[in-house]
């Protein structure tokens, strides 16, 4: 695992991320693309109140991507895949954002 980062400052409904759910959002930053984004976007990093997902803090921080998400049929298919995908910069500050 790294060196403490602000991930350590992450929480979900039962506490601290563990280092499963942390890794899968380090996956991500060191290899952004549309299946790692898929791993870790609905990741709660937030975990006061209603709570706070990767991807609603990055929206948060550049609204943007408020309409970037994919659509899923009733069988579970993908119908549309992310227009985009954050960029390790816009997902670190959205990390920042929501633990502080």
């Amino acid at each position: 695992m790294r060196n403490r980062t602000e991930l350590d400052w992450a929480t979900n409904m039962y506490g601290k991320l563990t280092d499963d759910l942390k890794q899968l959002i380090y996956n991500y930053l060191d290899n952004p693309n549309v299946e790692n984004w898929n791993g870790c976007y609905n990741i709660i990093i937030n975990g006061h109140g209603m709570g706070r997902t990767v991807f609603q803090a990055v929206c948060i921080v550049d609204n943007s991507f408020a309409h970037a998400g994919y659509l899923v049929s009733q069988n579970g298919e993908i119908v549309e895949t992310w227009d985009k995908i954050p960029n390790t910069r816009l997902v670190k500050e959205a990390i920042y954002f929501a633990t502080h």
